[in-house]
């Protein structure tokens, strides 16, 4: 076993810095091209940080803006299929309520047309077929003719008297 003495071993030599400090040269040596290239370089350097920033604001502010206008377009969007649905409603309801006003006023006008027969049979109980269609086939009925489908005279037989009468006179 071999043990060394540390008086042999010589000292380590110091380890060399990775880097060298940076030396300042004495003002009467600088170079005032150098200074104004490295102000340059400082100030493009500060430029461009903020190019830099307002570059990544932008970006954001675009963001924003484009978010913001398609957020728009659906509203937009949205508002006019309402309103198409609004307009296209409102034309099937006033389209509704005259087809249900034509069929009032038919129904009506046919109602007047029965009336008129009512009140003839209420002024001659006794009128006969021909009196009747004469009355049916006249000038102020014929407006009536356009709708209804059929118009008869069926007198009304109550008991056996009335219907033996009515058979006798059918027979003639």
């Amino acid at each position: 076993f071999h043990q060394e003495d540390p008086g042999d071993m010589a000292a380590p030599a110091a380890p060399k810095p990775a880097f060298l400090p940076p030396q300042e040269t004495p003002p009467e040596m600088v170079d005032k091209k150098q200074l104004e290239y490295e102000r340059s370089l400082k100030t493009t350097g500060f430029v461009l940080t903020l190019a830099g920033l307002r570059a990544s604001r932008f970006g954001l502010v675009s963001c924003a803006v484009l978010v913001g206008s398609l957020a728009w377009l659906v509203v937009r969007y949205q508002m006019q299929m309402q309103g198409e649905d609004m307009v296209s409603t409102q034309a099937f309801n006033k389209l509704a309520t005259s087809i249900k006003n034509s069929i009032a006023q038919g129904v009506k006008r046919d109602l007047v047309y029965q009336d008129m027969v009512a009140n003839l049979w209420t002024i001659q109980p006794d009128i006969t077929r021909v009196d009747f269609r004469q009355f049916v086939m006249s000038e102020a009925y014929a407006p009536g003719l356009k709708t209804i489908s059929g118009m008869s005279l069926i007198p009304r037989v109550v008991g056996s008297a009335d219907r033996t009468a009515m058979e006798a006179g059918a027979q003639e």
